[in-house]
This record gives C-alpha cells, sequence and structure tokens, in this order.
C-alpha cells in the first residue's frame, strides 16, 4: 500500500478533533457553555437553540402536543355553537405580510383572554443554554452577541416573516417600526447600552425600520425576575409613555426576555391607547 495515498484519509478522518484543535488555539469559549469553540457557540448549543418548539401566539409559552389538540377542539367547537373563537384584538389590523394566527395555537388563558398583541414570538427558552447568552449580553457587555443573537430573533418570525427578512427582495417592509422595550435614564446609564435596542438595531431592515424614540420609560422599576408574579403586572403599570407619533402603525415590540409577558403586555397597550393598528411581541427568550 503506498503510504502517500493513505494520508489524505487520515487527514480528514477525525474533523472533530481538528476543530477542538483550532478552538483551543483560538482561545475562544462558547458562551452558553463554556466549551472551546471556532463559532459564535458550539455546535451542542446551536442544536439546542434551534430545536422547533411548538408556542401559543398568544404569549409565546410553550405548548405540549396534548396542550395544541385542547385548543383545536375549543376552536372547533366554537365553530360548531356559532361562536367566533378568540382572536388577538384587533385581528383585521394585522401588521401587513403577517398571516391570521390560528386559535388552535393559542393555550387556554390566551383562548378566554386575549393579550393586547396581535401575536407573540420567542426565538428560545430562558433556559440553558438560552439564559448564559442573555446574561452574557445583559450583565457582561458581551453586545457581540447581539448580532447572531438578533438573527435568532428574526428566525423566530413565522416562516414567511423570516425568510422575507433574509431576502433583499424591494418589497414594503413587514412593520412600520420596529421598538425595543425601553430602559430607565438611570439603569440605561448605569448599563451603558439598552441590550433591547442593540438586538432591535442589527435586525435585518427588511423587516422595518428600528426605532428607539417611540416608546420611553416613565420612571424606574424593580426587576421583573424579583418579583412575585402577582406583582409583576402593577410593577410595570404606568411605566411607558409614547413621545412619538405611533397612530395607523403596524408595530414590532422587541424585549430580551419575556417572563410572563407584563412587560410587554404593558407597552403595548399604551402604544395601542395611541393609536397603533397592531403590536406584535419578539422576545429573544420565553421562561417556560
Amino acid at each position: 500500500m503506498n503510504p502517500a495515498a493513505s494520508t489524505p484519509a487520515r487527514a480528514t478522518s477525525h474533523p472533530g478533533a481538528f476543530a477542538r484543535l483550532a478552538a483551543f488555539l483560538s482561545g475562544h469559549r462558547c458562551p452558553g457553555c463554556a466549551t472551546p469553540c471556532v463559532g459564535w457557540i458550539c455546535a451542542d448549543c446551536e442544536h439546542r437553540l434551534n430545536r422547533p418548539r411548538l408556542r401559543c401566539v398568544g404569549c409565546a409559552l410553550p405548548l405540549t402536543a396534548a396542550l395544541a389538540a385542547a385548543a383545536t377542539a375549543d376552536e372547533s367547537q366554537a365553530a360548531d355553537t356559532g361562536m367566533p373563537a378568540a382572536a388577538p384584538q384587533d385581528a383585521s389590523r394585522q401588521a401587513p405580510h403577517t398571516p391570521p394566527q390560528p386559535a388552535a395555537m393559542r393555550c387556554g388563558r390566551c383562548l378566554s383572554e386575549p393579550p393586547p398583541v396581535a401575536a407573540s414570538y420567542a426565538a428560545f427558552d430562558y433556559a440553558e443554554p438560552g439564559d448564559r447568552l442573555v446574561q452574557a449580553l445583559k450583565f457582561k457587555q458581551r453586545t457581540a452577541l447581539a448580532a447572531p443573537l438578533a438573527a435568532l430573533l428574526a428566525d423566530a418570525l413565522p416562516g414567511d416573516q423570516a425568510a422575507f427578512a433574509a431576502s433583499s427582495a424591494a418589497e414594503p417592509a413587514h412593520f412600520d417600526r420596529i421598538l425595543p422595550i425601553p430602559l430607565s435614564p438611570s439603569r440605561e446609564r448605569s448599563r451603558g447600552y439598552n441590550q433591547s435596542w442593540e438586538l432591535v438595531r442589527r435586525l435585518p431592515p427588511t423587516l422595518g425600520p428600528a426605532c428607539w424614540q417611540t416608546l420611553t420609560r416613565t420612571r424606574d422599576t424593580a426587576s421583573q425576575m424579583a418579583l412575585p408574579l402577582t406583582e409583576r403586572e402593577r410593577n410595570v403599570r404606568g411605566a411607558f409613555a409614547v413621545q412619538r407619533e405611533a397612530a395607523g402603525l403596524h408595530l414590532l415590540l422587541v424585549d430580551d426576555v419575556m417572563t410572563t409577558g407584563a412587560t410587554l403586555f404593558e407597552a403595548a397597550r399604551v402604544l395601542r391607547k395611541a393609536g397603533a393598528a397592531s403590536v406584535t411581541a419578539l422576545a429573544l427568550a420565553r421562561t417556560p
């Protein structure tokens, strides 16, 4: 056997080993699990983040197959009795290119008490490794993560919107404006940036123009994660104000974490009261 002929086979027989060696030499570690890696995250964390998840389109909570089947039954019963199935407020004026959201994809609470948004979407669960990525962006000055995380945000939108965002087609934008959940001035000064704005300004421009001036925070609030469930709505009530005309607009509202929906929903209520035609909520991570 010619030894030279076998050399290429040996060189390509362990691609994982070469990737690990390259990662070790680069000194880069995955922000999700601290494993040495070449890309922005390791292959295992990327796989876990991209795992398909059936979610309620009202609040973005994960849905089991059983819950989805129960919601389908509720919709069928509504059709049999002649009663309309629950729908998002002002569903006839959803954002351009946004398909009607089926009631079968809504949890029981959103069927009985529709939230003030046309729909809610989330890129991944607030659990390992996603929680570590959010914390790195939010608390550790890792703003370089905003670009790849914004790509995951865009992919969390329905299929037609995600494909449109990745295209360069000269068509009308999906949304009239894309807004971040604002921080209070004192908290933004302390942190040095608004993590939601870092995500918004890196979303594909085909989704719509990024705008940080429309919504403002009128007062500082306690961290939602530090509060019991019953206190979260009260904590953010009256914490937002609209400072730029929003009447008749279809808006995409972005936050880094959606815990109960209290913050996004309160901001959406304020925007709707200001005349916004629709508000769609988009979160990087959803607490399951």
